[in-house]
């Protein structure tokens, strides 16, 4: 009896090492570095992304309001017969616009179509690029005045808070405490401990 006893426990024993060697060793460790390095890796693409959009949109601004500001001043000095927009009306200066085009080629795609409303060109043959709707859109939306700007209260959308309550908004709820992954090497709009300016302490 004692034998079958000790002979079943060795069975045993020598199954249960089979399995644990078959059983691959899972070094997680290892695969939260591989996903913390895609998460950096991505993140700062998009942190990237998000500031060169902005500083175009802010370059955008500056000009857009510098040639307004031309215009304006060039109406000063032009005939203000047709200030009134009339399209029926209001003569298209082909002359000048084709100058334009000489003095820099690259305005050609742009002008195209405005040489083919002087030449009358029937408007169904008028091909206008698509994001000529986009850029009106944006052109609208310029504020008028720099003060009127929210650019320093614009955040990344992709910032990990932000992102969890859009995708996972069923787990961060207040008996949660969100984890805080941080992105090495890229600083968040939300930290703004870290942008603003630290005070020198006063000497006693």
């Amino acid at each position: 009896m004692l034998l079958e006893v000790l002979e079943t426990k060795v069975a045993d024993d020598e199954t249960r090492y089979a399995l644990e060697k078959e059983v691959e060793y899972v070094d997680y460790n290892k695969i939260y570095d591989d996903l913390l390095k895609h998460f950096d890796a991505a993140y700062l693409r998009s942190r990237t992304l998000h500031l060169t959009e902005k500083v175009q949109r802010q370059t955008l601004y500056h000009y857009k309001r510098r040639v307004n500001a031309l215009i304006d001043y060039l109406r000063l000095f032009d005939d203000g017969t047709h200030d009134v927009l009339d399209t029926e009306t209001m003569p298209v200066d082909k002359t000048r616009i084709e100058n334009l085009i000489l003095f820099d080629p690259s305005l050609k795609d742009v002008l195209t179509p405005v040489v083919q409303m002087a030449d009358e060109t029937d408007p169904a043959e008028i091909q206008v690029g698509q994001s000529y709707g986009v850029d009106l859109v944006v052109d609208e939306l310029i504020p008028e005045l720099p003060d009127d700007e929210l650019d320093n209260a614009e955040m990344n959308p992709q910032e990990v808070e932000l992102w969890a309550r859009r995708n996972f908004s069923h787990l961060v709820v207040s008996k949660f405490k969100p984890a805080d992954i941080k992105a090495r090497g890229v600083r968040e709009d939300s930290e703004v401990s870290s942008i603003l300016p630290k005070r020198k302490k006063k000497k006693e």
